[in-house]
This record gives C-alpha cells, structure tokens and sequence, in this order.
C-alpha cells in the first residue's frame, strides 16, 4: 500500500476561517508533539509489518502459482492476508487518532504530518517532521512539504527611551 498516495485531509470548516494566529496554533501543537510523535511511532512499526507481510504475501502467492493450491501454501497466504487487513486498519485508526490532533500523515516513513492553519488569512499547512524539535514551518495548502519555510518571528516592540 503506498501511504503517500493514501492521503486523507481533513476537512477546512467554517471554524477554520476563525482560527487562531498560526503561531500560536504551531504553539499548541508544539504542545501535543509528544502525542504526536508516539502515534507517528507506533504507524511506522504498523507500516513496516505491512511492507513485510505484503513481501510473504507475494512469496506465498508465487508459490501457491507453482506448486498448485497446496494446503500449505494457501493456508500460508490467507494467514498472511488476514495478518495484512489487520495491519492496514491498525494504519486507519492511527490516521484518525493524529486526524483527531487536526493533523494528517503526508509520509508515515519520513515522519511528516501537516495540520491546516490559517496565516494573515490565508490558507496554508503547518509542516512537520520528526527531526523538528517544535512547529516552525508552513507551506501554501496547494505545495507540498517540500516548499516549506520558516514561520515569520513577529516583530519585537521597541520600547520607547525615556
């Protein structure tokens, strides 16, 4: 299964248009970084049993092709494919847990996940990778993570000299 092509976004509501500065969206879900980061875990280990199963389920299929539908080998390959729609609804409820958080998986293997924001009234998409210590970047709602930038630091107040 490739995830990549798999993405399911969240829907912008009417809420969205509403939201919060994104930087002080980044903040709070700087905040929930740990949950994150331990569903982002737990679908990279259900996504490497996938690959691995889907490997056996190949071996096995080409064998039960060979050797004609032996015992062995069908019973083999259903075990395999039982083992892999479990897998696969383990990856669907682990999306929906960071969909939950307002974020969605771009590539479960490189560790991005982006969540919907708005910045000076624009759509765009919070970038974030497992290497990230915190929420910093963004990229445009139509761009991928690729394109991403810094999130602009507000501007310091001076205070006036008296």
């Amino acid at each position: 299964m490739d995830r990549k092509s798999e993405v399911r976004r969240p829907p912008r509501g009417p809420d969205d248009q509403q939201a919060s500065s994104a930087l002080e969206h980044a903040a709070q879900i700087t905040r929930a970084l740990p949950l994150v980061r331990a569903i982002l875990r737990t679908m990279q280990a259900s996504e490497h049993g996938l690959l691995e199963a889907q490997k056996r389920a190949r071996d096995y299929a080409d064998r039960v092709h060979q050797l004609g539908p032996r015992v062995d080998a069908q019973a083999l390959l259903t075990a395999v494919e039982d083992e892999i729609s479990v897998l696969e609804s383990d990856l669907m409820a682990q999306s929906s847990e960071l969909e939950q958080l307002g974020g969605f998986v771009i590539d479960v293997e490189l560790g991005q996940v982006d969540f919907p924001g708005v910045l000076d009234g624009v759509p765009i998409n919070l970038c974030w990778r497992t290497t990230d210590e915190t929420v910093g970047h963004f990229h445009g709602e139509e761009e991928d993570c690729g394109s991403r930038r810094p999130l602009p630091v507000p501007a310091a107040v001076e205070e006036p000299e008296f």
